[in-house]
């Protein structure tokens, strides 16, 4: 942007060279320097990413649900464990009624057969959960599928997203980096 209005702040020297106060902002990789509570907000404020495809940045400030009066959805919202199979879809991608089992209970022998783990109902029976970046199977309700991100665009990447098994990774696209 041409603050001064002659464009003496755009100069190259001037913004590679230019360091932002690391205590209350983020330099992002294109040099801009953005408030440090944009830094992982799902909003991209540098322009190319790097505010929200910091791995390191954005694993520490993501929320977790309360173990003990909630349930995580395969979405990361986070509802309260009497919603879970309650024919309901309460996370809005149904991942609470999936792996519904209503006649029995699950071991943690066996896991009630369940790929990843499963979870006790109080008012009985139980569900099928995955690990973040999976989803219960439609069909098989105690089988995970693999989230594509990149293909749902629920990723951060502001260009080259790859789907992993159970993530995805950024990269940039020739003359850009991370």
């Amino acid at each position: 942007t041409d603050d001064c209005g002659d464009n003496s702040d755009e100069a190259a020297s001037v913004c590679t060279n230019f360091n932002c106060d690391t205590l209350r902002r983020f330099q992002c990789a294109n040099h801009r320097c953005v408030a440090r509570y944009q830094i992982c907000d799902g909003v991209d404020n540098c322009g190319d990413g790097s505010d929200e495809n910091n791995m390191t940045l954005c694993a520490t400030r993501q929320k977790s649900c309360d173990s003990y009066t909630q349930y995580q959805c395969a979405n990361k919202k986070c509802i309260d464990r009497a919603q879970i199979c309650d024919y309901a879809d309460d996370c809005g991608d149904s991942s609470d009624e999936l792996g519904c089992h209503h006649t029995s209970t699950c071991s943690v022998m066996n896991k009630g057969g369940c790929e990843h783990h499963c979870m006790n109902l109080t008012d009985g029976g139980y569900i099928c959960a995955c690990y973040p970046g999976f989803i219960i199977d439609a069909q098989n309700k105690k089988h995970c599928l693999d989230i594509d991100e990149c293909a749902t665009g629920t990723h951060k990447c502001s260009q080259i997203c790859q789907n992993l098994n159970g993530s995805y990774a950024c990269s940039c696209r020739d003359g850009f980096r991370l």
